[in-house]
């Protein structure tokens, strides 16, 4: 059997994620420029300048024109968020709550936000150049029909953008999106088509 070398593609080590977020400061910094790429701007009035300060391990940026007081999620987070992103089978909440010492209903909490956040980001993606496309169904009833027609499941598409590898073979997916769909109706696919690909797809 040959092997997939997008299987194989090399991710972010666990040492490698220790030496680029191994501390609350580098965890901070990362974040800061992730939320203020162009340096701070207050949430809620949008002046760049603000005074820094602690409450407890927690830093506060405070806005010098409204005061208003802002901070950044730090710690635990980035963690998590790795850990979910490199599981190929998903992570559950009880085994995030054993992987970074936190309670069950914090770690619930935690994968769940993150996972929103993830759904939100990619809700609109456009994909574009070339991409493939496949139909499913996910679901249904364990006994009985089995197949397309099983009562229960659920239709969707999944399709992924890949780009052209200079070195021949196959090509790394870019970026994928999995979309439930009512049905596999030719108007539903065109719908589907409008909004999740761009025109010259």
């Amino acid at each position: 059997m040959s092997i997939n070398p997008i299987q194989f593609q090399r991710g972010l080590s666990l040492p490698d994620f220790l030496s680029q977020y191994g501390t609350e400061a580098q965890c901070e910094s990362a974040l800061e420029k992730v939320r203020w790429r162009d340096g701070f701007r207050c949430p809620q009035c949008g002046h760049d300048h603000c005074t820094v300060f602690r409450r407890g391990q927690q830093p506060l940026y405070q806005c010098s024109a409204c005061h208003h007081q802002t901070s950044l999620r730090v710690g635990t987070l980035f963690l998590a968020i790795y850990l979910i992103t490199q599981a190929k089978n998903g992570v559950s909440a009880l085994e995030l709550m054993r992987s970074l010492g936190i309670s069950w209903r914090a770690a619930w909490r935690l994968k769940r936000k993150i996972l929103r956040a993830m759904q939100e980001r990619e809700a609109d993606r456009v994909l574009r150049g070339r991409v493939e496309v496949d139909d499913a169904y996910l679901g249904g009833a364990r006994s009985g029909n089995r197949g397309r027609g099983a009562a229960g499941k659920r239709p969707f598409v999944i399709a992924v953008e890949t780009r052209p590898n200079p070195e021949g073979g196959l090509s790394p997916p870019v970026y994928v999106r999995f979309d439930p769909l009512p049905d596999f109706r030719q108007t539903t696919l065109a719908h589907w088509a409008e909004r999740a690909l761009d025109v010259d797809t």
